[in-house]
Protein backbone atom coordinates (compact mmCIF):
# COMPACT_ATOMS: atom_id res chain seq x y z
CA UNK A 1 0.00 0.00 0.00
CA UNK A 2 1.60 3.57 -0.73
CA UNK A 3 1.25 6.81 1.81
CA UNK A 4 -1.82 9.09 1.02
CA UNK A 5 -1.07 13.16 2.00
CA UNK A 6 -5.06 13.93 2.58
CA UNK A 7 -6.46 17.42 3.88
CA UNK A 8 -7.99 17.57 7.38
CA UNK A 9 -10.08 19.93 9.12
CA UNK A 10 -9.71 21.02 12.38
CA UNK A 11 -12.42 23.66 13.42
CA UNK A 12 -11.41 26.51 15.50
CA UNK A 13 -13.09 28.05 18.21
CA UNK A 14 -13.96 31.49 15.87
CA UNK A 15 -15.41 28.94 13.46
CA UNK A 16 -12.91 29.41 10.73
CA UNK A 17 -11.63 26.09 9.49
CA UNK A 18 -7.89 25.10 9.56
CA UNK A 19 -6.39 22.93 6.79
CA UNK A 20 -3.65 20.42 7.95
CA UNK A 21 -1.88 17.93 6.32
CA UNK A 22 -1.75 14.08 7.62
CA UNK A 23 0.19 11.36 5.92
CA UNK A 24 -2.04 7.98 6.26
CA UNK A 25 -1.26 4.23 5.34
CA UNK A 26 -3.54 3.29 2.15
CA UNK A 27 -6.62 4.95 1.81
CA UNK A 28 -9.66 5.28 3.59
CA UNK A 29 -13.26 4.91 2.71
CA UNK A 30 -14.26 8.61 1.92
CA UNK A 31 -11.18 8.87 -0.40
CA UNK A 32 -11.75 5.77 -2.43
CA UNK A 33 -15.43 7.44 -2.77
CA UNK A 34 -13.96 10.87 -3.82
CA UNK A 35 -12.15 9.05 -6.39
CA UNK A 36 -14.66 7.32 -7.73
CA UNK A 37 -16.53 10.19 -8.52
CA UNK A 38 -13.94 12.54 -9.60
CA UNK A 39 -13.15 9.27 -12.49
CA UNK A 40 -16.66 9.53 -13.18
CA UNK A 41 -17.52 5.72 -14.09
CA UNK A 42 -20.10 5.04 -11.61
CA UNK A 43 -22.26 8.00 -11.19
CA UNK A 44 -25.32 5.63 -10.93
CA UNK A 45 -23.72 3.57 -8.24
CA UNK A 46 -22.94 6.09 -5.84
CA UNK A 47 -24.29 5.69 -2.41
CA UNK A 48 -26.66 8.13 -0.45
CA UNK A 49 -25.42 8.05 2.77
CA UNK A 50 -21.43 7.93 1.09
CA UNK A 51 -21.81 10.91 -0.80
CA UNK A 52 -23.63 12.93 2.12
CA UNK A 53 -20.69 11.41 4.53
CA UNK A 54 -18.02 12.73 1.68
CA UNK A 55 -19.71 16.34 1.77
CA UNK A 56 -20.31 16.73 5.57
CA UNK A 57 -16.09 15.94 5.84
CA UNK A 58 -15.41 18.80 3.25
CA UNK A 59 -16.68 20.90 5.53
CA UNK A 60 -19.66 21.27 4.24
CA UNK A 61 -23.00 22.38 6.59
CA UNK A 62 -26.07 19.99 5.45
CA UNK A 63 -29.60 21.19 6.24
CA UNK A 64 -32.81 18.92 5.37
CA UNK A 65 -35.88 19.94 4.62
CA UNK A 66 -38.34 17.45 3.66
CA UNK A 67 -36.65 14.88 0.89
CA UNK A 68 -33.99 17.45 0.15
CA UNK A 69 -30.97 17.73 1.48
CA UNK A 70 -29.34 21.31 0.32
CA UNK A 71 -25.13 21.70 1.37
CA UNK A 72 -23.75 25.20 1.66
CA UNK A 73 -19.72 26.12 2.89
CA UNK A 74 -18.57 29.74 3.16
CA UNK A 75 -15.81 29.59 0.08
CA UNK A 76 -18.27 27.90 -2.67
CA UNK A 77 -20.77 29.90 -4.28
CA UNK A 78 -22.96 26.39 -5.49
CA UNK A 79 -25.38 25.23 -2.97
CA UNK A 80 -25.74 21.40 -3.79
CA UNK A 81 -28.71 19.72 -3.24
CA UNK A 82 -28.98 15.56 -3.07
CA UNK A 83 -32.06 13.30 -3.22
CA UNK A 84 -32.02 9.77 -2.61
CA UNK A 85 -32.99 7.22 -5.37
CA UNK A 86 -33.43 4.25 -3.37
CA UNK A 87 -30.34 3.73 -1.21
CA UNK A 88 -28.61 5.18 -3.95
CA UNK A 89 -27.35 9.33 -4.61
CA UNK A 90 -29.21 10.07 -8.08
CA UNK A 91 -26.43 10.15 -10.88
CA UNK A 92 -27.51 13.44 -12.37
CA UNK A 93 -26.80 15.14 -8.79
CA UNK A 94 -23.14 13.27 -8.37
CA UNK A 95 -21.90 15.02 -11.36
CA UNK A 96 -22.53 18.28 -10.39
CA UNK A 97 -20.91 17.02 -7.82
CA UNK A 98 -17.95 15.87 -9.53
CA UNK A 99 -17.95 19.54 -11.14
CA UNK A 100 -17.60 21.13 -7.75
CA UNK A 101 -14.55 19.24 -6.69
CA UNK A 102 -12.78 19.57 -9.54
CA UNK A 103 -13.73 24.01 -9.56
CA UNK A 104 -13.00 24.00 -6.34
CA UNK A 105 -10.23 21.58 -6.08
CA UNK A 106 -11.67 19.65 -2.95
Amino acid sequence: MRDHIIPIRRQKTDGETVRESAKIQGMNKLEKLHQRILEGKADANISFEDLRSLLVALGFVERIKGSHHTYRRADIAEKPNLQRDGNKAKSYQVRQIRQILRKYDL
